[in-house]
């Protein structure tokens, strides 16, 4: 059913809809022409009373049938491309062609400009209908007559000024074959004093804008006016300086190309960058073409591709060099680039190596404490870090007074989300100057952990327990909790051993039996030192046991000869062999049951 609905409004659209009248476009100029003949001579003859409206269509017909009549009599004259006899004639020539290739890209905007108003009329003509009235119907048919007959003619005269072009690059061509073109040594001077003077011309100009901002600040419209017109002087002069620095830049290629030379294609790239910055480029592609077309024909295929091939790969690294170049970050007086961030992170990775460079060289002295190496590692790589950052900042044009917002807003997270770690870092820097925990010392923790510090770093250091486990503590906790360090002083600890023997046994032949096995043991322990002789204390009588300590004092790392102290379970062993060795009894708990009878 939906299928029919639709069959049956296209069918209604259909019958009532407009269709474009091609007969008043297609055909020859001969037949359209007796077309508009007969409609003009039938609006004149018409003798019926219109309405308001409708005499003013039909005056807007007899004004299009007119501009179409006009049209079909369109004739693009085109002057003969002259003889090339000089250099003058040569650049005369070069001028003509500049122009027609201008009216070229004109024409080209033209056209697109007719197609897209053509299209537009079109869809106008196709929705209109019986109730438009058939006068507003014609008026629009004979008005796309016009605009396709206007954009005929337009791409006729397209083509036939392509084809002068054709022929102004083959009498080039001739020219630089057959025609002596006479070469002026004082080319260079002259480009060089017409840059100069408009060198000039640009300073004077800014200083001319500079005035004109200020009389417009000061509201003062008698200078506003003086400047406006000497501003506007200053660019006529401009534009008259850069055409004739154009014309004498083109000399000197031409007579470049006639002798083959390879500088040619330098000054090529030379003139294209001068165009590119004092002129647009679209008017004068068409030019940059014509001498890119002369070079193939008359140099050779091979150097002018080789020397394009060169020329993109130098626009290339210039377009992305001035890419990266161009500032994004508006920070600094100038602005921060891409490639100021690249230098900015070389110059840092550079002092970054430097800095771990410095690290290892310090960490590697011989002859100095761990305590000390660690000390001048530690801050002088934070140094150096520090010094190449605020360098690298410099280095890029930022003025680190401009940060003091940012220095700001950052001491405010360090008040709050970077608090701890500031604390950390702070305590590293005190730990390290106090001494009062150096790497090598054991020490204890407030929840029992013991273990050997092996790294003190500046937020953090490692403390490696007897089960060799490396636990990382923050430094501040070691600042804030109680340490108990085992070798401040020296690494010179007592060690207290326990064992028990059974009542009745003699206390002192005990205490006598294990030193004296004790000086004759294998066992390393302090014993040269009068002051730390070992010594056995009788600390208690329980149930079962007479309690003993052994009192020994060891070194917590190696000793003078190299040697490791003995551990507890050393020293265990040996006064439980020691007791069995003499049958002293060593005794257990146990309990007695008594029966009542």
């Amino acid at each position: 059913m939906i299928r029919i609905t639709l069959v049956i409004l296209f069918l209604f659209y259909s019958l009532f809809a407009k269709e474009l009248n091609t007969t008043l476009f297609n055909g020859t100029n001969e037949e359209l022409e007796k077309i508009y003949t007969k409609e003009l001579k039938d609006i004149n003859s018409n003798k019926i009373k219109l309405s308001k409206d409708d005499k003013e269509q039909v005056e807007y017909q007899k004004i299009l049938l007119n501009k179409l009549l006009k049209e079909l009599n369109y004739q693009v004259k085109l002057e003969k491309v002259s003889d090339i006899e000089n250099m003058d004639t040569f650049l005369d020539n070069i001028k003509k062609y500049r122009a027609i290739a201008y009216s070229i890209n004109s024409l080209q905007k033209d056209i697109i400009g007719k197609k897209e108003k053509l299209e537009t009329l079109k869809e106008k003509i196709n929705d209109m209908s019986k109730e438009d009235g058939d006068l507003a119907i014609k008026s629009n048919q004979l008005l796309y007559a016009l605009y396709h007959i206007e954009n005929k003619n337009l791409k006729e005269e397209q083509t036939k000024l392509e084809t002068l072009l054709t022929e102004y690059t083959n009498s080039f061509l001739n020219a630089l074959k057959s025609t002596k073109l006479i070469n002026n040594h004082k080319l260079k001077d002259t480009i060089l004093n017409k840059e100069e003077q408009l060198k000039k011309l640009n300073k004077d100009e800014k200083s001319i804008i500079l005035a004109l901002d200020k009389a417009l600040i000061s509201k003062d419209k008698g200078l506003m006016n003086l400047n406006e017109k000497k501003l506007e002087l200053s660019k006529k002069d401009k534009i008259k300086l850069v055409d004739d620095i154009v014309l004498i830049k083109i000399e000197e290629l031409v007579v470049l190309l006639k002798q083959k030379k390879s500088e040619f294609f330098i000054n090529f790239d030379k003139f294209k960058k001068f165009i590119s910055l004092n002129l647009s480029d679209e008017n004068f592609k068409p030019l940059l073409s014509l001498f890119k077309t002369l070079a193939k024909e008359h140099i050779g295929i091979t150097r002018s591709t080789l020397a394009d091939t060169k020329s993109n790969f130098l626009d290339v690294v210039e377009f992305t060099w001035e890419k990266i170049s161009k500032p994004f970050i508006p920070l600094g007086e100038n602005g921060i680039s891409i490639l100021d961030i690249l230098k900015f992170l070389s110059i840092f990775i550079i002092g970054f190596i430097l800095a771990n460079f410095y690290k290892k060289r310090v960490n590697n002295i011989s002859n100095t404490s761990i305590a000390t190496k660690t000390l001048l590692a530690n801050l002088g790589f934070y140094f150096l870090v520090f010094l190449t950052f605020v360098f690298a900042l410099r280095t890029i044009g930022v003025d680190l007074t401009s940060l003091t917002v940012l220095i700001g807003a950052l001491s405010v997270g360090i008040g709050f989300g970077l608090q701890n770690i500031v604390s950390n870092f702070i305590s590293g820097i005190i730990l390290i100057f106090e001494k009062s925990i150096q790497i090598d010392d054991i020490i204890e923790l407030e929840n029992g952990l013991k273990g050997k510090v092996s790294q003190i770093n500046m937020r953090s250091s490692v403390i490696t327990t007897f089960d060799n486990v490396d636990i990382i503590i923050p430094n501040g906790n070691l600042m804030q909790n109680n340490v108990t360090n085992l070798t401040f002083q020296n690494d010179i600890r007592r060690l207290h051993v326990p064992f028990g023997v059974a009542y009745g046994t003699d206390a002192k032949e005990v205490i006598k039996i294990v030193l004296d096995e004790l000086k004759n043991s294998e066992l390393v322990y302090i014993n040269k030192d009068k002051t730390k002789i070992p010594t056995i204390w009788m600390t208690s009588m329980n149930a079962s046991s007479v309690d003993f300590n052994l009192l020994v004092w060891v070194n917590a790392n190696e000793n003078k000869e190299g040697k490791k102290s003995s551990n507890m379970s050393e020293f265990l062993i040996f006064i439980y062999e020691v007791l069995n060795k003499h049958n002293i009894e060593i005794p257990f708990p146990q309990m007695d049951v008594h029966f009542k009878k």
